[in-house]
């Protein structure tokens, strides 16, 4: 069976969730005996300036396509496409493409470019990209993209239950693939430090700084003026800079450690050495009920207590200080979940050591490998 995942973005040469929850697929796709390939769709990748090819360390074929200015890309990387899914093809082989969401008009190139070659598709379905904040213009391609595109694939993958619901419309053969990661790695630490760690995009930060309003809360009381909190932000160098002034803003600020560009050895260190990882999640938000973050999957594997708020698929993996700790969405709920890890440390450690455990069973990327290879096969029959 020959698999091409176009959910790229610049991988594996570009760090993002995307990528890594595309790495897991095509690692368990691999370990199945499936050939596979990570490669872009037509609009290119940021910071990408050279069309790229070649095999990650991790053994992935890998095809890169630069981007300027973002629908010039589209139309002069297209036919890289086309030869790239030409050559790519095997004879005699289940030919299979896995297409990452993209905007109307756009997805339909792909779909008819995958037919025409002679691919059988599928979708993994990551957002409810009709309950987006946004124009009207853009709302409108919104919604004729979650309600048209189940149509021209044979099969979707939606990452949680609130779009499966929304894809069973379409009467076609569904999985869900949630977050991801790989509980067979040992991560190192020499002891749990004295911190709590946030790792987010930094345009979010910058809308919403309820961790950082939390924290500050933590630290109005003397025993907890020794933790620290770590953000791991991820953004260009404006967002890093009005990150940063954010910060400067706050009280005990020499307190809040900023990091960006970390490596991923040193990153998994920071998580593994958290007393909490933390990923607030609003109840309000249509986004965040039908989102799931891979950065869940990535917290749980070092086997320390994540804090979030019993949202959208948090519920049905999760148990509040069982295996998690499910605060309620405001600073109170989040300053107090705080509390609790710091205050209650060998709870804390079993917490973490329970989530671990829930991943194990429900994130490990080796069982869904076998699970898409299944799918793959029985809509190729």
């Amino acid at each position: 069976m020959n698999v091409i995942l176009m959910t790229g973005e610049g991988y594996p040469k570009r760090f993002s969730a995307n990528n890594s929850k595309s790495e897991f697929i095509a690692r368990g796709l691999k370990e199945c005996g499936c050939s596979v390939s990570i490669i872009d769709g037509a609009f290119g990748a940021y910071d990408i300036r050279e069309e790229m090819s070649g095999i990650s360390e991790n053994g992935i074929d890998y095809c890169i396509f630069p981007r300027t200015n973002r629908l010039k890309s589209f139309f002069v990387n297209l036919p890289k496409l086309w030869k790239t899914l030409k050559n790519k093809k095997r004879k005699g082989e289940v030919n299979h493409i896995i297409i990452g969401m993209e905007m109307v008009p756009f997805i339909y190139v792909y779909f008819a470019m995958a037919w025409l070659q002679g691919y059988s598709r599928s979708c993994l379905f990551h957002e409810w990209h009709a309950g987006l904040s946004q124009g009207f213009v853009s709302k409108i391609r919104g919604c004729l993209l979650d309600y048209t595109f189940g149509y021209f694939v044979n099969a979707i993958f939606p990452i949680g239950h609130f779009l499966r619901e929304k894809c069973n419309r379409f009467h076609k053969p569904n999985m869900l693939i949630p977050i991801l990661a790989d509980f067979d790695v040992k991560y190192q630490r020499q002891k749990i430090a004295s911190h709590f760690t946030y790792c987010c995009a930094g345009e979010y930060l910058l809308r919403n700084t309820l961790v950082l309003d939390s924290f500050r809360e933590l630290h109005k009381q003397e025993k907890y003026r020794d933790v620290q909190l770590v953000l791991v932000i991820q953004g260009n160098d404006r967002v890093l800079k009005k990150t940063q002034e954010l910060v400067q803003s706050y009280a005990d600020n020499e307190n809040i450690i900023v990091k960006n560009k970390v490596p991923r050895q040193e990153l998994d260190e920071i998580f593994a050495s958290s007393i909490g990882l933390l990923i607030p999640l609003d109840p309000n938000s249509l986004q965040d009920k039908a989102r799931f973050s891979q950065k869940i999957a990535e917290y749980v594997a070092t086997r320390r207590p994540i804090i979030t708020s019993a949202v959208g698929e948090i519920p049905f993996y999760f148990k509040d200080r069982e295996s998690a700790i499910l605060a309620k969405y405001d600073v109170a709920g989040y300053c107090e979940a705080m509390r609790f890890l710091v205050d209650n440390r060998s709870r804390a450690d079993e917490i973490g050591e329970n989530g671990f455990s829930v991943g194990q069973s429900s994130f490990d990327y080796r069982e869904y490998g076998k699970k898409i290879k299944a799918i793959i096969e029985k809509i190729n029959e």
